[in-house]
């Protein structure tokens, strides 16, 4: 039984990447002038966004360092151009986590700021103990520090708390944090070093 949840963010507990694959796009067109497709940007921003912006500047013959900077800045001020919202069942999740007398935590690399614009807009700020953000400087995962922070910040048991991820970093900052993890997907992709897999947040309905 799993009493306290470490979540991702983007791609786990919001669906964020298609808005943050507009913004690129938006930022190459109206900055750059050039055009790019929605898929392969997709596709590079669930990897990373240091991926995504390294690979459409060497694609495009621009400037990586000042691609990131109008990329950040038109996120950070403006948001997405579409709408980002919790993947269905976060919010259930969330509350059953919290009627159980457990913990929601959050690590994320990405600013303070647009994650707290995001969690306060979809009414989901309060559900969580903690946010450890980029902001906060700790090792990106799948260094467990931040993982380890929480963990003894707050005398979790390690048998009681399950991190939840889209990525393999997510599933590998788990494990070297000694405990347990759980590999989302609304796709059906797996992955191999993982406890657990899921398509649906809901799922988690019979886990904890």
């Amino acid at each position: 039984m799993f009493k306290h949840l470490i979540w991702d963010f983007d791609g786990t507990l919001f669906d964020t990447y298609p808005g943050i694959s507009k913004t690129f796009i938006k930022v190459i067109n109206e900055q750059y002038g050039k055009h790019y497709s929605y898929e392969k940007v997709l596709n590079w921003c669930k990897k990373s966004l240091d991926t995504c912006g390294g690979n459409l500047a060497n694609d495009l013959d621009i400037n990586k360092d000042e691609l990131m900077i109008k990329f950040s800045r038109e996120y950070r001020d403006l948001g997405a151009p579409i709408e980002e919202p919790p993947f269905y069942g976060a919010r259930e999740i969330c509350e059953k986590i919290i009627r159980n007398n457990g913990m929601n935590l959050l690590v994320t690399h990405r600013s303070y700021v647009t994650l707290k614009r995001l969690l306060i807009k979809y009414k989901m700020y309060k559900y969580f103990r903690e946010l450890i953000t980029g902001d906060d400087n700790y090792p990106r995962k799948p260094d467990p520090s931040s993982f380890i922070y929480l963990i003894t910040k707050f005398n979790l048991r390690k048998d009681q708390v399950l991190a939840i991820g889209d990525r393999d970093l997510d599933i590998q900052a788990a494990k070297n944090a000694g405990i347990r993890s759980c590999y989302f997907s609304p796709e059906g992709k797996t992955y191999l070093d993982t406890d657990l897999h899921i398509k649906n947040l809901s799922d988690l309905e019979n886990i904890l």
